[in-house]
């Protein structure tokens, strides 16, 4: 009779759980807002060569949702000089898809890419900016989140919550969700 009351209450609690994971929602939204929010609080970026040899600034960019490309796209203004040319300013626009870093609870771009470059003077300033931009652009997005979660955004009734998918809308990037595998 114990042996029965104990595998009743093992079911009934392996069954409670099971019944908690499918609670969990399928999906989470982070809204454009927050991650404008992200992008202030880590602009503007100022970044220096070889002790003024060459400086550059972009100021906080606009962030696009490209919803038909599953990408995201940062539009922002620039400032460059350096001893070999006269100070330029101009606009940058750089677009990626999104990962997400399970040790870091983070969402960071990933295969960044300048895609228009635009200098107010001068074409050839801007030829020249182009790879020092494009590096620059990398290593930043690739090393700083666009978005990190607080540790309660991915727990849900007890359980912890693994990202699967990332989906670009126009106005969120919605997250594919499923209870964690133990």
């Amino acid at each position: 009779m114990k042996n029965r009351l104990l595998l009743l209450s093992a079911i009934l609690a392996a069954l409670g759980l099971a019944a908690c994971a499918a609670l969990i929602p399928n999906q989470y939204a982070v809204p454009k807002s927050k991650l404008v929010n992200k992008l202030q609080q880590s602009f503007p970026l100022q970044r220096e060569v070889g002790k003024g040899l060459f400086s550059v600034r972009m100021n906080t960019p606009v962030l696009n949702l490209l919803a038909d490309k599953n990408r995201v796209e940062l539009v922002g203004d620039i400032a460059a000089h350096s001893l070999l040319m006269d100070a330029v300013t101009g606009q940058f626009s750089v677009s990626g898809s999104l990962r997400y870093d399970r040790a870091e609870h983070a969402i960071y771009m990933q295969d960044a890419q300048l895609d228009a470059l635009q200098i107010s003077t001068d074409a050839a300033a801007a030829e020249m900016l182009r790879p020092f931009l494009n590096t620059l652009l990398r290593e930043y997005l690739n090393s700083t989140p666009l978005y990190r979660f607080q540790t309660d955004e991915l727990r849900f009734a007890g359980n912890q919550i693994d990202i699967t998918a990332i989906q670009i809308q126009a106005d969120a990037v919605v997250l594919k969700l499923q209870a964690a595998q133990k």
